[in-house]
């Protein structure tokens, strides 16, 4: 009786499975290069794993309030525990906050039920919309609520932090699609500003971890934007960016395993001359940067150019947006210029030189090897198969097939790097760079 009430209460649709299909996808490939770095209670850690997968189909699923609310605690609870791999402290903290978020939603919940919102779904009232917009937002990084993300980032393991960036962060975008019928200036204008505070942010960053942090904070702002927008090409705009950052995001911190064990820091100024170590790791890296940037025939240009699209009446958004992926291509040139295109003329202190000199032969083992190649690879070859065919997944949700402007995208792309390389090249922006 229990289960048949539980199954009444779960919405299974194409657009669901589709998100469900990409957060499994994307919690295999992590399994894949954790399998090597979780040396203690490696079987408690793949069940945390597996519980954290159920309880996010469930997020995903559910009509219920409650059933939702239950569900999304046990995001949070498996989660948390997954952070003990990394340290108490750090894991009682982002639980702490993560509680707190809870509690904000719990409130924006029962309000909403009160006003005769007995199911998950669509809201008309805007105010109601906002209060999910906060109340969502601890747990899904909207800006003012985004602080634990540097926090428990800097302190984190790559592996946890793609988790949380790839996957988790997500979940609260995935609601707002669901709540979120029309166009909401709230979000809009948090979008906006997340575009830029966490661009620039990420800029200014040389920690690869707070880079990719705040570079996530950045590209959720696209995601709100599209939503926002209360246009079709904004919302699947949106839906599409969430999984092509997702795969980007994932693979960039799997990568980061790599360059803590190889560099012995996570600062991107030891990164360099990566090309020459490890091919597998540069063409990840290079590939999801370059989809987090937007080119052509890759998701997020297809993403992005939705997104924008859907406020072609809008000159200013329109610039604003245009802006913003200049400054995405300054964040990434800056990184891939410094781990794969520079050699290393950086001057070591002997104690560094000591640090990696010193590597033993027992961590070298635990290099990227076959499974870690294959959980690299794959997001890419997902990502250049939804940049080449992006209508053959648009037709499984939607009777809307869609003109990406390749020719116009690559213009526009070649515009973003030349004004981002220029502004790369000024010496007093980027000390010790050159």
């Amino acid at each position: 009786m229990i289960i048949k009430n539980y199954i009444s209460h779960l919405n299974i649709n194409d657009l669901n499975l589709i998100f469900i299909f990409t957060g499994i996808i994307l919690s295999l490939l992590i399994s894949l290069a954790a399998w090597d770095n979780i040396k203690k209670k490696k079987g408690y850690y793949f069940l945390l794993l597996f519980l954290y997968i159920i309880s996010f189909v469930n997020v995903i699923l559910s009509n219920s309030w409650f059933y939702f609310i239950i569900s999304w605690e046990m995001v949070t609870l498996t989660t948390a525990l997954l952070l003990l791999w990394n340290g108490k402290d750090v894991a009682f903290k982002y639980f702490v906050i993560q509680f707190i978020g809870s509690s904000l939603l719990l409130f924006a919940i029962l309000t909403a039920i009160n006003q005769g919102y007995t199911q998950v779904g669509p809201i008309k009232e805007t105010w109601l919309q906002n209060m999910f917009v906060l109340g969502l937002g601890m747990k899904s990084a909207i800006f003012g609520l985004h602080f634990w993300v540097p926090l428990i980032y800097e302190k984190a393991s790559p592996l946890f932090c793609a988790i949380s960036s790839g996957w988790v962060v997500k979940l609260g975008f995935i609601t707002y699609l669901k709540i979120i019928p029309g166009n909401n200036t709230l979000l809009l204008y948090l979008g906006i500003i997340m575009v830029f505070y966490g661009g620039i942010k990420a800029l200014l960053t040389s920690e690869y971890k707070l880079l990719l942090g705040y570079s996530t904070i950045s590209q959720l702002g696209y995601i709100a934007i599209g939503i926002a927008s209360g246009t079709t090409y904004g919302y699947y705009g949106a839906v599409f960016h969430i999984i092509a950052h997702a795969l980007a995001k994932t693979d960039l911190f799997i990568n980061g395993e790599y360059w803590l064990k190889n560099c012995g820091s996570c600062n991107i100024n030891k990164f360099s001359s990566s090309i020459k170590r490890k091919k597998v790791t540069t063409i990840a890296t290079f590939f999801s940067f370059a989809s987090l940037m937007g080119f052509p025939l890759l998701a997020g240009y297809n993403s992005k150019h939705l997104i924008k699209y859907a406020f072609q009446e809008h000159v200013i958004l329109i610039l604003l947006l245009y802006l913003g992926s200049v400054i995405t291509y300054m964040y990434a040139i800056r990184f891939l210029w410094i781990s794969i295109l520079k050699e290393n003329k950086i001057n070591f202190r002997k104690n560094n030189i000591r640090n990696i000199m010193n590597l033993s032969s027992k961590t070298r083992k635990l290099l990227p090897e076959l499974n870690k190649n294959i959980a690299l690879l794959i997001p890419v070859i997902i990502l250049l198969l939804m940049g080449l065919f992006p209508n053959y997944i648009f037709k499984y949700i939607s009777d809307t097939s869609f003109n990406f402007h390749i020719f116009n995208g690559l213009i526009a792309n070649l515009i973003y790097l030349f004004l981002a390389s220029r502004l790369f090249f000024i010496k007093h922006m980027y000390k010790g760079i050159s």
